[in-house]
């Protein structure tokens, strides 16, 4: 892969992200200034990961069986940026609905579409992918303070605004992308009965969906619990910010943490600090403290994100990468994120975010003997302990 192919997928992920930095943590804020209640919240919350569930796999298996990748992701985006547009012109909770539920349609295939094209543009490379992946945090991060700053002097209206530029920047960057992934064609069912019937994709969703519902009962309404304790946009932005530099070590030494660990472990690591970082939130009520606590996002996510797409791309057949990246997508930030964003929605009510933080992280203590009994604690493909160098840089065959 040649320099100016390279730089062209870095900035499509850090294009990705400057769009979300501008938008998703900032939903929250959107929703509450027409005086939703928590449980609508958490329902409009909920919209993209159940689309990433239903409508991911969808729209990556119609890609894998039909080659049309450039034009799906592309009009994806398109739609993506109309819906927000419309959203952000509507006042009730009817309204506001059916344009979440076309948003999240569009939106929730995008990162696994982007993660299946930069995986297969890296071919026997495939462990290097978190330093392309480096550049969303980037832009995350390059963008958050501006958006804090833009909520303070112009409102929200003016940041979406400048989240969709981002996105339109994106399709374009795209509509120059030379080399998509190969279509599996007719044998495409042939795989996915394959997919079914694989043991270690059912118990690598399982993981990922826990962990997704854990992570985000923590997330769903956390700029609303800073609210709570009284920091303004400017704090929010900065916790913001350390999250997403957590997580440039973690991209930038993911081809390393892979070869030395392996995918289960670095797995299984980003669920035991989910549960420090509950417990952490629950009990954090200084800046310093709070800023703190977000640099666990790094092993938190980023560990999770690099063994969840190394592991997934092992164990999808040739030609179906898309499919299976939808998929481990889906049960983490679909399902799970979902779930999660539902339970968070009645304990906000309920209880309140602090006691729902410390509760979330008692049930995710609870959970990691279980991963360790379904055997992520061993690196995959070797029951026995026996170390590998790396993980196979090709895809599984069945």
């Amino acid at each position: 892969m040649d320099q100016l192919h390279t730089f062209r997928l870095k900035m499509v992920y850090f294009l990705l992200f400057s769009g979300m930095a501008t938008m998703v943590p900032w939903f929250q804020l959107l929703y509450e200034s027409h005086g939703l209640d928590g449980s609508r919240m958490g329902l409009l919350l909920a919209m993209p990961s159940a689309a990433l569930i239903l409508a991911a796999p969808v729209w990556s298996s119609l890609a894998d069986f039909t080659h049309q990748h450039r034009l799906i992701l592309i009009s994806l985006i398109f739609g993506s940026i109309l819906f927000i547009f419309g959203l952000l012109r509507a006042s009730t909770f009817n309204f506001m609905l059916p344009l979440v539920i076309g948003y999240s349609v569009c939106f929730a295939p995008l990162m696994p579409f982007i993660d299946n094209l930069s995986l297969h543009n890296l071919g026997d490379k495939s462990n290097e992918v978190g330093k392309l992946r480096l550049w969303g945090s980037i832009g995350w991060v390059t963008m958050t303070f501006p958006a804090g700053f833009l909520i303070d002097r112009s409102g929200l209206f003016p940041l979406f605004i400048t989240g969709l530029f981002f996105y339109l920047l994106l399709g374009l960057v795209l509509l120059g992308q030379p080399s998509w992934p190969k279509s599996i064609g007719r044998d495409f069912w042939k795989g996915a009965r394959g997919m079914l019937r694989n043991s270690n994709l059912a118990r690598l969703l399982f993981f990922v969906f826990l962990h997704g519902m854990g992570l985000n009962m923590l997330f769903a309404f956390y700029i609303l619990h800073l609210k709570s304790l009284g920091f303004g946009s400017n704090v929010m932005a900065s916790v913001i910010v350390m999250a997403a530099l957590s997580e440039i070590p973690v991209m930038l030494f993911s081809g390393l943490l892979l070869k030395q660990w392996g995918a289960n472990r670095l797995m299984l690591c980003a669920f035991a600090f989910l549960a420090i970082r509950a417990f952490g939130f629950a009990v954090c009520a200084e800046v310093w403290s709070i800023i703190l606590i977000q640099l666990l996002h790094g092993p938190t996510f980023g560990m999770m994100w690099v063994g969840s797409i190394a592991r997934g791309h092992e164990i999808s057949p040739g030609g179906m990468g898309g499919t299976g990246q939808s998929l481990v997508s889906g049960f983490n930030y679909g399902l799970g994120w979902g779930i999660g964003a539902l339970i968070a929605g009645l304990l906000y009510d309920l209880i309140g975010t602090t006691r729902s933080y410390f509760w979330t992280g008692i049930m995710i203590t609870l959970l990691i003997p279980i991963m360790m009994l379904l055997g992520f604690h061993r690196r995959e493909g070797e029951p026995s302990g026996k170390r590998i160098e790396s993980l196979p840089s090709q895809h599984m065959k069945f």
